[in-house]
């Protein structure tokens, strides 16, 4: 029979030394267990340090620093990083995620030297050359890049028992722009989701009497590395907005080649950090860089933001004005640019 000491009686010292033994037995144990824990989450920690920082690297490889660009003058000076470049023109990115084009030749002969450098050019090359899906209508993506605007005649007729358009074949031309023309003459015809024989009845019906679309759209190079018309009419609205925002000065360039090559390259960019910025709101700002006021020697000299208001097809603007104030400024820069509304200012000097 086992006896346990009454309640008040001291446990015997055998039973004490058991007692601390357990104790030290399940303190070890328990020991144990935490430092088995302690090297898992370091090992976790670790692991995630490790994969933190190779996605840092990466990403950081395709990105400039941000620096301080300074014009000719040495007055007009901007916190940006460089996002794309070509021959005659940078754009610029603050540290806000606004973009801004200005001409190369602005800039001082440091920035222009460092538009050379390796670094320079492979984040402009990275930005722009990324392959960039497409949102259309219909729930369909297209992969490709953004690279002009165009406008063009489509003229589609049956001729001999076959289809041309543009006077080629029908069905020489590559897959993917047979599926572009049909979905083309869908949207336009309010034919949905037009098939292979749907468009084979659409075209029975002419007759044999040619049609002609006018094209207003983009040219994309895909991914077979061909340049191919994507009208306008087939990208979904959430997309459409941005594409179309160098439409109308590309328009009124006419003959002015510079001045296209200059909404085309704006229009790149735009398309690249609509893809790389998701949360992008507005299209690449002009940079009105008004080097006479620059060098006025005026001491309030701001520069405000200015974006077109609604049913005004023009860019955001990057305009320099005077003030004694930033509110003077903004309310100067409005009456010099109807049609806008302000957005952020900054002091120049």
């Amino acid at each position: 029979m086992v006896r346990y000491p009454a309640p008040g009686r001291r446990t015997p010292a055998r039973m004490r030394r058991f007692s601390r033994a357990s104790r030290c037995v399940g303190s070890t144990r328990e020991l144990a267990g935490s430092h088995t824990l302690i090297q898992v989450a370091f090992t976790m920690a670790r692991k995630v340090f490790t994969v933190l920082l190779i996605l840092l690297t990466a990403s950081g490889a395709a990105r400039a620093d941000v620096r301080t660009w300074k014009d000719t003058t040495g007055v007009y000076n901007i916190q940006a990083e460089l996002f794309a470049f070509n021959d005659e023109h940078v754009v610029l990115r603050r540290p806000d995620g606004s973009l801004g084009m200005f001409p190369i030749e602005v800039f001082s002969d440091s920035d222009r030297d460092y538009l050379k450098s390796e670094q320079a050019q492979k984040a402009s090359s990275a930005n722009l050359g990324d392959k960039q899906n497409w949102k259309l209508k219909g729930d369909t993506t297209i992969v490709g890049n953004v690279v002009d605007y165009t406008k063009r005649d489509m003229i589609i007729q049956r001729r001999r028992g076959r289809v041309f358009v543009n006077d080629r074949q029908f069905t020489d031309l590559p897959p993917v722009y047979q599926d572009i023309v049909r979905q083309t003459v869908g949207q336009i015809e309010d034919v949905p989701n037009m098939d292979a024989a749907s468009f084979d009845a659409w075209v029975l019906k002419q007759r044999g009497q040619p049609r002609t679309f006018s094209v207003e759209g983009v040219v994309m190079e895909l991914q077979d590395g061909n340049e191919y018309v994507i009208p306008f009419v087939l990208f979904d609205p959430s997309e459409l907005r941005l594409l179309r925002g160098g439409w109308d000065e590309w328009l009124e360039a006419h003959q002015d080649y510079e001045s296209r090559d200059d909404e085309s390259f704006r229009l790149q960019a735009t398309a690249a950090a609509m893809h790389r910025q998701q949360e992008l709101s507005n299209e690449i700002a002009m940079a009105q860089y008004n080097l006479n006021l620059i060098r006025s020697g005026i001491t309030s000299l701001w520069e405000v933001t200015l974006y077109p208001a609604r049913g005004n097809p023009a860019s955001p603007r990057w305009v320099q004005v005077t003030g004694r104030d930033s509110r003077a400024a903004t309310a100067t820069a409005l009456q010099q640019n109807p049609g806008f509304v302000s957005g952020p200012v900054r002091k120049i000097r």
